[in-house]
């Protein structure tokens, strides 16, 4: 049995040489807002072939549809790790202020790790090699302060080539045993 609940760390990196998990660069996403993260793994599109002399289905193409994703929010809203989600600066030295990216349809290509907290001695890391990231800041700001302005993202997966150019499964979970 591996039941999955909790969270225990989001963490972003740039994205790896050749298809490979960096080894090294990851920030950690701190201050999770309780009940934001959610993943979703969408299954295939599926188109329905008909023919002019048939009835019924003659066939059905299954078609790549949208890729796993990974939503979130963190009521931390430090500009260092803003500057990453929202332009791809790993090494900001930002400290007191966030400028927006100039293109607002900016999209940052990171890899993204969640790893979930423990369970009969067991944690899932989540992990998309290559994530198409969206940031945004949400959450209402009431005169009676029931929430806290957060930063959100959302990751989705890409395709992922290793070093002779072959494809590369872009996202996968990994069931780890802990001490």
């Amino acid at each position: 049995m591996f039941p999955v609940k909790g969270v225990e760390s989001i963490e972003f990196a740039p994205v790896g040489a050749d298809g490979a998990l960096p080894s090294t660069g990851w920030v950690k996403f701190t201050d999770i807002e309780d009940g934001s993260v959610s993943f979703n793994v969408p299954e295939a599109t599926l188109t329905k072939v008909r023919v002019e002399d048939k009835d019924g289905v003659w066939a059905i193409v299954g078609e790549e549809g949208d890729g796993a994703s990974v939503t979130g929010k963190s009521l931390n809203l430090d500009p260092k790790i803003a500057d990453l989600l929202f332009k791809g600066i790993a090494n900001s030295t930002a400290t007191n202020k966030f400028e927006a990216p100039i293109n607002s349809a900016n999209v940052v290509n990171l890899a993204v790790r969640v790893t979930s907290r423990p369970r009969l001695g067991h944690k899932m890391v989540f992990v998309i090699l290559n994530g198409a990231v969206v940031a945004r800041i949400e959450n209402p700001l009431t005169k009676t302060g029931a929430e806290f302005l957060s930063l959100g993202f959302t990751a989705e997966a890409t395709a992922v080539s290793d070093p002779d150019g072959d494809p590369v499964a872009p996202w996968y979970y990994e069931k780890v045993a802990v001490a």
